[in-house]
């Protein structure tokens, strides 16, 4: 073994320097070892960083603004509703179920979705006609033509509807995932001294 080592360094020598080496690495291993830190510290600082921020959002206060322009556009769609009497039948009813269901409550909401629902369908349709009989945009024929002005403008009519659906479904899911936070803004609610109900309504402003 000597013979393939370089001049002035002896078997000895490289088991020395190996045993060295390996007492090294078990020492730096054990070292290692013992400066991993539990998982549970950080999920715990995480945690602690969370109800830092909720508590800064329970503090500050929650503001609402409804312009004066918003409120002229709401009262022209509304007096356009109304006169085809769509606020009284039982559609509304319904309409006014989902809409709570996907989050907007004010009355305005309904009167929006109703004016969309009524507006879109003659739109789309207008556009629809100008386009397939004005410009000839699609090689169609006269029967192909008409169907295609009447989907259009039943793809519009139901196109407030598939909006509200999937408003539902996106608030649901975002509804579950905000679940820990809720709970935890509960428990910072009742260590401030808040009763039940007025910590579950505070929860509910604060991430509604």
């Amino acid at each position: 073994m000597e013979q393939f080592l370089p001049e002035g360094i002896s078997g000895e020598d490289v088991i020395t320097l190996l045993a060295a080496t390996s007492a090294f690495l078990v020492m730096m291993a054990v070292w290692s070892t013992g400066i991993i830190k539990d998982g549970m510290d950080g999920r715990i600082k995480n945690l602690q960083e969370r109800r830092a921020d909720l508590k800064r959002g329970y503090v500050a206060p929650v503001k609402r603004r409804q312009t004066v322009k918003a409120k002229k556009h709401v009262g022209v769609m509304h007096g356009l509703v109304s006169s085809f009497n769509l606020l009284k039948n039982e559609q509304a009813e319904k309409f006014q179920l989902k809409l709570t269901q996907a989050g907007y409550r004010s009355k305005e909401a309904l009167v929006v979705f109703l004016f969309f629902k009524l507006v879109l369908p003659v739109l789309i349709g207008i556009v629809a006609l100008v386009l397939i009989y004005g410009f000839g945009m699609f090689d169609l024929n006269s029967v192909q033509k008409l169907f295609a002005v009447i989907g259009s403008a039943l793809a519009a009519s139901y196109s407030p509807e598939i909006f509200l659906s999937n408003k539902t479904k996106k608030r649901n899911l975002l509804m579950q995932n905000s679940l820990p936070d809720m709970l935890d803004l509960l428990v910072i609610c009742a260590e401030a001294g808040l009763t039940l109900d007025a910590a579950m309504m505070r929860v509910v402003r604060e991430t509604g």
